[in-house]
């Protein structure tokens, strides 16, 4: 039995699972280390089901989810049938065995060229790394604009905020300058014949009935 092999497409197949995981989790907005359906506990739901959710929320395309059905047949051959204990061996059983040999014309090259089971072996494991490098690449690349969708989308919520917050500013200002005109248009003709009277009554008036309704409507203002 060939552990090493096994050990380390487990090991990829962790990590691959890992990433999976960490971009579901910020879509859905939860922590997937204590998700019992994202983490590694009992409940968590397979690494297949979490493939396809990346397909169906169009996080990877038909080509990425190939690739990563491919991972999934090797991972399985290697971890579930005890007699498939060697890359030779793996794409003699699987549907994708064309896909991992076009990932480098080289190595498909070498490999088909090759007359000993260790060179053949050697390049089908080179194969096995590129895929596995470039699944991780793929992955990591989707955590990224997915934070920034999220930065994104933040942002637009804050411009709507502040865009909302405006609007009633005005409208409280305009209300406010209505009801302090109405107020005091009595009295500046009855009352008032200091004009720089009137106007420090008005300022006061007006700052009062301003902060009062813009107090209503935001909160407490520290001015």
């Amino acid at each position: 039995m060939n552990s090493e092999l096994r050990y380390k497409i487990l090991d990829q197949s962790l990590k691959i699972e890992f990433e999976i995981a960490k971009i579901l989790s910020k879509i859905i907005r939860v922590d997937h280390s204590n998700s019992k359906t994202l983490s590694n506990k009992s409940s968590a739901i397979p690494f297949k089901v979490k493939v396809d959710l990346l397909y169906d929320l169009k996080r990877i395309n038909k080509e990425e989810y190939n690739l990563l059905t491919l991972f999934m047949e090797i991972r399985n051959q290697l971890l579930h049938n005890y007699e498939i204990d060697t890359m030779e061996k793996v794409i003699g059983s699987i549907s994708k065995k064309q896909l991992l040999l076009n990932l480098n014309k080289d190595d498909s090259k070498k490999y088909a060229d090759s007359i000993s089971e260790i060179d053949k072996e050697f390049f089908l494991n080179q194969l096995l790394d590129k895929l596995h490098i470039e699944l991780l690449t793929i992955l990591r690349s989707q955590i990224e604009h997915i934070i920034k969708d999220i930065e994104a989308e933040q942002e637009n919520i804050t411009n709507k905020n502040l865009a909302e917050a405006q609007t009633e500013t005005v409208k409280i200002l305009i209300e406010t300058q209505k009801e302090v005109s109405e107020r005091l248009v009595g009295f500046f003709f009855k009352e008032y014949d200091n004009k720089e009277e009137f106007k420090q009554i008005f300022d006061a008036l007006f700052y009062k009935i301003f902060k009062e309704k813009a107090e209503n409507k935001f909160g407490k203002l520290d001015v």
